[in-house]
């Protein structure tokens, strides 16, 4: 797993949480995850060698791609290219920032393919797609957001899960996801002045994906007090 280092977005990764020490769970993770890593990127395996489900019953209609860890080397991304190609029945998705290594191999015009390039800092504004990539994923503070008109199109929470949405996992008109940073500090007075300005402009759209990424008693033992009176968020909770 990367390194994050300075005010990139990689710091605040779901993926974070399993380099905690001292976690058996985790432990066990990691050491899977770097015996994995260090196969795919050392040699080209062989056809044989490749995942394939035989048993039609039980083929994911959709995989990830390396979701805790990001692309090792040219080696790593070749041998998922070519465990694509050997499973044509499920869609595969890959995000990454290794935008060398993309260009460099291509895509091998395979249909059940999706790329999708990370934008490596948060609070990207008109995040670029480039080629061979067929989406980009990009990361934004919720004031940011709220004041360059950030469309948050990624509701990822406790009320929400991935195979409930799909947008990444399929080719369709969102070409753009957006999501909201995770693990950030809160400024509750900031948050909820946000919130009365949304209401006023009866900005609807916009509230409710900042609530989902909220947790519902957090922000009421936290809201500001003072300003509470003047925003009824319970309505907008589920």
């Amino acid at each position: 797993m990367s390194q994050a280092k300075g005010n990139v977005v990689c710091k605040y990764c779901y993926s974070i949480k399993t380099t905690i020490p001292n976690s058996p769970n985790n432990i066990r993770c990691q050491n899977a995850w770097k015996r994995i890593g260090d196969l795919l990127s050392s040699r080209i395996l062989d056809y044989n060698e490749l995942p394939f489900s035989k048993n039609r019953d039980k083929i994911f209609p959709y995989v990830r791609l390396s979701s805790h860890e990001e692309l090792i080397n040219g080696t790593h991304y070749l041998n998922l290219l070519n465990i694509v190609e050997k499973n044509p029945l499920t869609i595969f998705v890959l995000w990454t920032k290794r935008l060398d290594i993309i260009k460099k191999f291509g895509r091998h015009d395979l249909s059940n393919l999706i790329l999708l390039f990370s934008q490596p800092s948060f609070n990207v504004i008109d995040p670029k797609i480039p080629i061979p990539f067929d989406k980009t994923f990009s990361v934004y503070t919720i004031q940011f957001a709220t004041e360059n008109d950030i469309k948050i199109n990624c509701h990822i929470s406790k009320n929400a899960k991935c195979i409930n949405c799909l947008k990444c996992f399929q080719l369709n008109n969102v070409s753009h996801i957006n999501e909201l940073l995770k693990g950030s500090p809160l400024n509750w007075r900031d948050i909820t002045i946000l919130l009365v300005d949304l209401l006023r402009s009866n900005n609807l759209d916009s509230i409710k994906p900042l609530l989902d990424q909220i947790d519902e008693e957090l922000l009421l033992n936290n809201i500001d007090l003072g300003l509470r009176h003047q925003v009824d968020i319970t309505r907008y909770l589920k």
